[in-house]
């Protein structure tokens, strides 16, 4: 589980499985063309078929000895139109639908056309007034009345509308419960698979992921917990969300159905630097290469919204549609990580100056003389930064601080190996007996050794090593090394 090389490029990339890459040949294919994470959509797909892909991908891992992550983005309660007659039917503009969630199946009634749903307490959470949009916002009604027929709605955006299609009503505020229960079965069976982070859909408040965050601990696990932000409660609630998660993922799908994608672009931005700021984990999502789902080439603009995620300093960019349905996913990946490493050949991204932190007090001690390390490494020109951890929050933070100089992670921790595959211009390095290592009189001199053996470094270079010492331990981080291999 060690790398012979270290990578050019340092934001990492998440691909989607999916039909067009579901067999192990094509799951390696994209992992040797760059991808980092594999997300794994509990929206579509069984139990068993998951376990073959995770079994797939861990032996995938220890074939190319570096962390190849396994990311399970759990459905939520996504609130959907439920069947129609002939699977689809037309909405007209001006004329009048009503939505029940009684109807067995929606369609032509009589002289009425009735949509059903599954979220049985819809009619009582709309209000007449409020826009209903259907279809990632492809269609639009507006809600009029409730009455006999449940709630009586005017088509203000007409077309073709097809079983189960997407229903968001962004001024109207669910009762629905954030974990569903087909979530609680998809998070057990995650558990049981250890995966390295579950992302959880349709987050409103902080108190949803500290109680999943609580679910999983109670289960001995350590998996990261990504809040995806799609709502517009979660906008109101955004910076205790970050701080109760272990990073976000910006949805930039349902989070344009809600606020509009005039509004987007800036929203990104903000949740990037106030993640950044937090020392959390950050993915951009959505539509990234959209074309490349029926085209090799992206559209130019898909180029510069890649590139701009990346200035705008996201850890990670994933991919959705593009690998898992789409014709060109090699291709895709390949276009990715070319416009990434375009972008990084320059230094972009603004570093955190040392009173911006906004972390709590003993994160603050940390990323000060993590910090330091870094500026050390900039000033000496070494050939690498070492970080010794334990929980992979120290190399966390020093890839918040944006080095130039490669960063390796060195730890004995399973979990922390897998989850450097989210972290910015991290490395990873599994080393079982790194506790034994730490408490060598001559520890130094040990891990410059082992690092020659890896090819990682020679002879004569500088490198910049951080620990906990005399012995490792959580947030421990205590002794910064100039070290002379």
């Amino acid at each position: 589980m060690n790398p012979e090389t270290t990578t050019a490029r340092r934001t990492k990339i998440v691909a989607t499985v999916g039909p067009a890459v579901s067999t192990r040949e094509k799951l390696k294919a994209l992992a040797e063309e760059g991808v980092n994470v594999f997300r794994l959509n509990f929206s579509h797909g069984k139990h068993s078929e998951f376990a073959r892909v995770i079994a797939d991908i861990r032996g995938i891992e220890r074939e190319l000895g570096r962390p190849v992550g396994i990311l399970a983005d759990i459905q939520g309660p996504k609130i959907r139109i439920g069947q129609l007659q002939d699977g689809e039917v037309e909405l007209v503009d001006d004329t009048e639908v009503w939505i029940n969630p009684d109807v067995e199946v929606g369609g032509k009634h009589g002289d009425r056309i009735l949509l059903s749903t599954w979220y049985k307490d819809f009619v009582k959470d709309v209000s007449p007034g409020q826009t209903i949009l259907l279809d990632d916002g492809l269609l639009a009604l507006n809600a009029v009345a409730r009455d006999e027929y449940g709630l009586r709605c005017k088509v203000v955006v007409g077309g073709m509308l097809k079983s189960n299609k997407g229903i968001n009503v962004p001024e109207a505020s669910f009762s629905a419960p954030s974990i569903t229960e087909k979530d609680y079965e998809d998070i057990l069976f995650c558990v049981e698979q250890d995966v390295d982070f579950i992302a959880l859909s349709f987050v409103r408040t902080s108190q949803e992921v500290r109680h999943l965050k609580k679910f999983i601990e109670e289960r001995g696990k350590n998996i990261h917990v990504i809040a995806k932000i799609e709502k517009r409660d979660a906008l109101i609630h955004l910076e205790s969300i970050i701080d109760a998660s272990d990073g976000i993922l910006v949805a930039r799908g349902d989070l344009a159905v809600e606020v509009g994608n005039e509004r987007v672009p800036v929203l990104q931005k903000k949740m990037v630097r106030t993640c950044n700021l937090r020392g959390k984990t950050v993915i951009i999502a959505t539509q990234m290469l959209l074309s490349m789902i029926d085209n090799p080439r992206p559209t130019r603009a898909e180029a510069s919204d890649v590139a701009n995620a990346v200035i705008d300093g996201g850890d990670a960019l994933m991919l959705s549609n593009e690998t898992a349905v789409g014709k060109f996913p090699l291709e895709t990946v390949r276009m990715m990580d070319r416009i990434i490493q375009e972008m990084e050949h320059e230094p972009t991204v603004q570093p955190i100056l040392y009173n911006e932190w906004q972390l709590p007090t003993a994160g603050q001690y940390a990323v000060a003389l993590l910090q330091s390390a870094v500026r050390l490494a900039s000033i000496v020109k070494a050939r690498l930064i070492v970080v010794m951890t334990q929980s992979g929050q120290s190399a966390l933070l020093v890839s918040k601080c944006r080095p130039r100089n490669p960063v390796i992670a060195i730890t004995s921790k399973l979990s922390a190996y897998r989850q450097m595959s989210l972290k910015w211009g991290t490395e990873a390095i599994f080393m079982e007996d790194m506790e034994t290592l730490i408490s060598q009189t001559a520890v130094f001199e040990a891990i410059g050794l082992r690092l020659l053996a890896l090819n990682l470094c020679s002879s004569g270079d500088r490198i910049v090593i951080s620990a906990g010492l005399p012995r490792l331990a959580h947030g421990s981080t205590n002794t910064i090394k100039l070290h002379q291999v």
